[in-house]
This record gives C-alpha cells, sequence and structure tokens, in this order.
C-alpha cells in the first residue's frame, strides 16, 4: 500500500482539561541556523557524510539467548531496516535519513504504515505534552506532524529514537554560524580584493561627483582576481598608500582551522577524518576505536535501545548492529584475540574460524 499521511489517524486535540492534566511544554525543532546553511560548510558535510554513510552500511541483527549461546534469529525488522523499509525507500538511504535527523534535532522518528517504515523529518513534528492528573509527571504526550498538512499521529504508529533533547543545529549555532561567517568573508576578500589594495590620498579637496568617479574607475580596473598585477597609474598630485589586508595578516586559516577543530568535535569525531593535518593517532586502526567508541556506539545504541523497547517481549531477544568491519587490526593481533575469546570458552572452534575468515 503506497503511504498516504492523509489516512493517519485523526485525532481531535484535547486542550488542557481535568482528563490529561495541563499543558506542561510544548517543542518543536526549530534551529537558529539552517540545514542549507549548515551544509554550505564542507566540514559540517563531510562530518555529516562520514557518519551517515558508515552507519548506513551496517547490519542490524536480532539474537537469543538459548542454552548459555547466543544465537542470530529471523525478524521482521532484519528484513524492513536492511532491505526494504518501503516501496519508494532503499534500505541505506532511510538509514541516512534516520542518523541524519538524530545528529541534527537529537530525536528521531520512524512512523509504522502496514508492514512498512518510513523517517519522519524531524524539523516538521511538534509536540505537546500533558502533565498527569497530579501535575507532578507527563501522563500524556500528543505528537503532531506538519510537512504537508498538521496531522496527529498516535504513539503507538511512532518508533521514537532519542540520544539528546536538541541536535547539532542547535547545540552548534555559535560555531557553524561563525564558520559560515568566515567562509563567506573568505571567499568576499578572493572576489573583492584589489592587488595592490590600498588608499588613494590627495591634498585637494574632491566633489562627490569626482569622487565617485574615481571610485568606480579604480573598481573597474584593478579589483578582481583577473586585474592582479595591473600597474597602477595615479593623476598629479595623488598618492597610493598600501594596506595589508592578505588572508595571512587577517588570521583567517587558522581561524577556520580552529572552527574546523570545533565542528569536529560537535559530532565527537576524530578531527583527522575531516582535516588530514590533524593526525592525532597517526594509526588507522585506533582512529577508528575512537570513531567507533565515541562518535558512532551511542547513535547506534540509541537505536539499538529504542527497537528493543518497541518490537521485544521481554529479556531473551535483543537487536545489535555488526561493528565488525569497522575495527580493523593487524592480523597478528587479530589472531591472538581470537585465540584468547577461544581459550576463555567466550566463542566456539567454528566461531573462531570464521572471524579469521
Amino acid at each position: 500500500m503506497a503511504f498516504n499521511f492523509n489516512n493517519l489517524f485523526q485525532k481531535t486535540l484535547i486542550t488542557i482539561s481535568e482528563e490529561i492534566g495541563s499543558l506542561a511544554i510544548m517543542k518543536s525543532y526549530n534551529s537558529g541556523i539552517s540545514l542549507d546553511e549548515a551544509y554550505k560548510i564542507p566540514a559540517f558535510k563531510m562530518a555529516m557524510d562520514i557518519i551517515t554513510n558508515t552507519i548506513a552500511n551496517l547490519e542490524i541483527k536480532n539474537y537469543e539467548h538459548l542454552n548459555n549461546e547466543v544465537i542470530p534469529v529471523d525478524h521482521e525488522l532484519h528484513y524492513l531496516f536492511n532491505f526494504k523499509p518501503n516501496t519508494f525507500d532503499t534500505a541505506f538511504y532511510m538509514k541516512i535519513q534516520l542518523v541524519e535527523n538524530l545528529l541534527l534535532y537529537g530525536t528521531a522518528y520512524i512512523y509504522k504504515s502496514d508492514q512498512d517504515l518510513y523517517v519522519l523529518d524531524t524539523k516538521h513534528m511538534s509536540l505537546e505534552k500533558y502533565t498527569d492528573e497530579a501535575e507532578v509527571v507527563v501522563g500524556e504526550v500528543i505528537y503532531k506532524y506538519s510537512k504537508y498538512s498538521t496531522k496527529v499521529i498516535p504513539e503507538d504508529k511512532l518508533i521514537i529514537i532519542k540520544i539528546a533533547e536538541s541536535g547539532i543545529l542547535e547545540n552548534g549555532e555559535v560555531i557553524l554560524r561563525a564558520t559560515l561567517n568566515g567562509l563567506n568573508l573568505i571567499s568576499s576578500t578572493l572576489y573583492n580584493g584589489t592587488s595592490p589594495a590600498g588608499v588613494l590620498k590627495t591634498d585637494s579637496k574632491l566633489t562627490k561627483d569626482v569622487a565617485e568617479r574615481l571610485r568606480e574607475s579604480w573598481k573597474e580596473i584593478y579589483t578582481g582576481a583577473k586585474n592582479s598585477g595591473e600597474t597602477v597609474i595615479l593623476e598629479s598630485g595623488m598618492e597610493y598608500e598600501p594596506i595589508s589586508n592578505s588572508l595571512a595578516d587577517m588570521q583567517m586559516v587558522e581561524q577556520n582551522s580552529s572552527l574546523i577543530s570545533e565542528i569536529a568535535r560537535l559530532f565527537n569525531l576524530p578531527e583527522s577524518m575531516i582535516s588530514t593535518n590533524r593526525n592525532k593517532y597517526n594509526s588507522l586502526e585506533q582512529n577508528n576505536i575512537q570513531f567507533l567508541q565515541l562518535c558512532l556506539q551511542p547513535i547506534l545504541s540509541a537505536i539499538e535501545n529504542s527497537f528493543d523497547k518497541e518490537y521485544i517481549d521481554g529479556n531473551q531477544s535483543f537487536f545489535r548492529f555488526d561493528t565488525a568491519e569497522l575495527i580493523r587490526v593487524f592480523e597478528k593481533e587479530k589472531i591472538e584475540i581470537v585465540e584468547k575469546l577461544l581459550n576463555n570458552g567466550l566463542i566456539s572452534l567454528s566461531e573462531a574460524r570464521e572471524k579469521l575468515d
């Protein structure tokens, strides 16, 4: 069945009443800097692409504890999440959408329609939280989606994945805005800069019309990269005083490098992954471990826990992403690790052979 938001469950919005308590908080996901603006920052786009594409390539599996062993089991979500979530999207693209919303807004929403899954745009979601009868804790939350028209979505139709109260667009607004302004300034300087750059001085008083014609003439002859190196010809009685305003003198390069470091911190991303000059470990393995533990693992755990809450009844089954491919170690280290696991009885001989390919 094709997805149609007009078929969403209709619900009359109940305002403040004794039945559900008082309106406690209204939340929307508007941010000070737009996604289009943020994506103009190369370091931001690179960080987003690295994280979303990496997770989109990972397979999530369902496991079950059976006779003191953990074995993979079939589950409907395995097919939906890893192969075909709905009629229109591939699993790869759906995961990219999911992780993108988590990073940008701190929360992602998956809509369950019949046997299909759809990632909703978090920026179009809004929440109304109502207290319970005692007005102590939240008793009910009303979810509204306003991408095409405003619809109230029942909570049982949603898989809600949350890693923070707010995302990078809000938390990193100052850093992102400063980086964007810096890039715009560099672009403007390169485009509008004159060579040589300086001030024209004269002892004579110039009329407004003469000053304006002189300014336009100077701009036409000397402004822009294509006119770099042109010979300056001054009229009688005029002096030229150069002004140093190179990118190096304005410390733009250093400032831009510092802002790239801050963007990496926003994502908990090893800086060397978005800047070749910042390889802290000089080791691909160590970078991958930091990338997995500090950047990816919180996101993966949030998705896993949400799926466990939604689909698992009891504690014998659980979902986990397969992250083995992210940690590539030298062959000697790999053999030593597998040998320890085997000797300690944590894996079987056949599993050891499988890990060593």
